[in-house]
Formats: structure tokens, sequence, C-alpha cells
């Protein structure tokens, strides 16, 4: 009995010495690195069609919000609450879009976030070519003031420029307004100054996505809401 306590004692030890000396902080392939992802052409590249994924999963819940306070849609027995508490116009608590099954504005500010991201490292980054590179430019402005404008169509005021390191002042419709059709007017600016390359065109942009007609068609958009009818 002895020595075969010996024997394990000595067998958890050499299993201890041997854990102790590997290495177990291992790097998962499937999770690359911010910086890794941003100093990669793919990665880059990888970050726009991403953008674009996350705001179509994103925009049923603007759609519906607005739809259901204007009587343009109906919420069915089988719908969430929130969708009857909003049809019904009963009043909206504070943490009713944290009891719901959807949330437009953390939403909306995850566009914005890969937006930035985006329009922060396509401007310098290891980017095939400058046509590449216009597009994405483009493509970043575009989303960032589509997801505020879905916000303008929904909430008062809200911030346009957030991070971990910065303040978050609030502002009101009328001046997130002024940045929307900035950002629109910059990103077709940007389009007509260097034209998308054909593998931003065929392997970046989604399928059938007219970037310029959109680029137009939301700065129409948010110039009528601005009360600009010219």
């Amino acid at each position: 009995m002895l020595k075969n306590r010996r024997v394990l004692l000595a067998g958890l030890l050499v299993g201890g010495l041997a854990l102790g000396g590997c290495e177990l902080d291992l790097q998962d392939p499937n999770r690359p690195t911010e910086e890794e992802v941003f100093n990669d052409p793919d990665g880059i590249a990888a970050l726009a069609v991403g953008l674009q994924a996350t705001y179509s999963d994103e925009l049923r819940d603007p759609i519906w919000v607005n739809a259901l306070v204007a009587d343009e849609l109906g919420a069915g027995r089988a719908t969430f609450t929130s969708y009857t508490e909003l049809d019904a116009g009963r009043p909206i608590t504070p943490g009713y879009y944290n009891t719901s099954a959807f949330d437009p504005w953390t939403g909306q500010y995850r566009v914005i976030k890969l937006a930035d991201d985006l329009l922060r490292v396509a401007p310098t980054g290891p980017v095939p070519s400058e046509g590449t590179r216009s597009g994405m430019i483009a493509l970043g402005k575009l989303y960032r003031a589509m997801a505020l404008g879905n916000l303008v169509q929904l909430f008062e005021s809200m911030p346009v420029t957030v991070g971990p390191d910065q303040p978050s002042p609030f502002e009101n419709r009328t001046q997130v307004l002024v940045q929307i059709l900035t950002l629109l007017q910059d990103a077709r600016t940007q389009l007509q100054t260097t034209p998308p390359s054909e593998v931003f065109n065929n392997q970046i942009l989604a399928p059938g996505f007219n970037l310029p007609n959109t680029i137009d068609a939301m700065t129409a958009r948010y110039a009528l809401i601005a009360g600009n009818y010219e």
C-alpha cells in the first residue's frame, strides 16, 4: 500500500510539473484578434461584408416599431408582448427594450460600431486597390448614416459618436439629421472621386445591391425628414 501510494504521489507530481511547464493560453484560429483582422486584406473585406449582414439582421426592429406606432401594421396574437403593447398604444416603460424580444437601440449601435471600425481601418489599411478602398469607405458612411437614421425615427435624442474612451453627449434629431446628410454626401463624393473596383463590386458588395442608388435614395429620405423638400 505504501509503495502504491508513493507511485501515485510521484505520478501526480510529474503531472503537475508537466502542466506547469505547458503553455495553456492557446490561440483559437477561429477567433482572430482585432489587430490580426485589421491588418489583413481578407479581414478588412470580411468586416465590410459583416457590416452589411449585421445591418440586415437589425433592420427588422425599426421597421416593426415604426409600423406599429403608425398603425401601418397590427400585432397578432402570437407576436411578442412588446409588439402588442405598441400596437395598443400603451405607455412604454423604461425597461421596455430590456424585457422585449428585440432592441432597436443596441442593434443600430452595433451597426455603427462596425461602420466606425471600417471607416477607421479602410483608409490606411492593407486594401488591394484604391477602388476597393473607396468602395469600403462609401459603404461605411452609408451604413453609419442609415443606422443613425433608424434611430432618428425612433428616439428624440441620441449620441452620434460612441466608444469606451470618449464621452457620448446626446444630440437632438435636427443635429443628427445634419450629420446623416453629411455622411451621405461624403459617400456620394467618395464614389464620384474614385469609382469602386470590380473586386469590391463582385466580392464585397452584397449581390444586387446598388450602392450609388441607395446613397441617393437615403439622401432623399432624410432630406425630406429634415424638411428640405428641394
